[in-house]
């Protein structure tokens, strides 16, 4: 059985700055999946961007410093996908999924959105 952490970063890079790499090497997760890192890989530290023990896959946003959603699993994947095949989102970093033994587990990143407005209907075609 697989234990999987899902965490709200709120910004990996800062999250690293507050100890994350401390904690992801006390943590006896076996998968992470991360939402809002809002960064590159190549804007992180080697010990965040591929930690030693980890097998990562980040999906970054288009627009910088927005979204991002990232996974990080200690047995090699299988196959790894970024995004789900829709020309509107993939470059959103909000999706990233990993096939693992029996399983396949998902980061996702879901928009907000306020009824009424523009945002709520991407968020219901994010959904679609």
């Amino acid at each position: 059985m697989l234990t999987v952490t899902s965490v709200n970063v709120n910004g990996l890079r800062a999250a690293a700055k507050k100890g994350f790499v401390e904690w992801l090497a006390d943590t006896s997760a076996d998968v992470l999946c991360l939402q809002e890192v809002r960064a590159e890989p190549e804007q992180l530290p080697e010990t965040v961007r591929a930690p030693e023990g980890w097998f990562v896959t980040h999906a970054p946003a288009a627009a910088k410093g927005r979204a991002g959603v990232s996974l990080y699993s200690r047995r090699e994947p299988d196959a790894v996908r970024v995004g789900f095949g829709s020309a509107e989102f993939d470059g959103s970093g909000r999706y990233v999924e990993a096939d693992l033994p029996g399983v396949t587990i998902a980061s996702l990143y879901l928009p907000s959105g306020e009824v009424g407005t523009d945002r709520q209907d991407e968020k219901v075609r994010f959904m679609d």
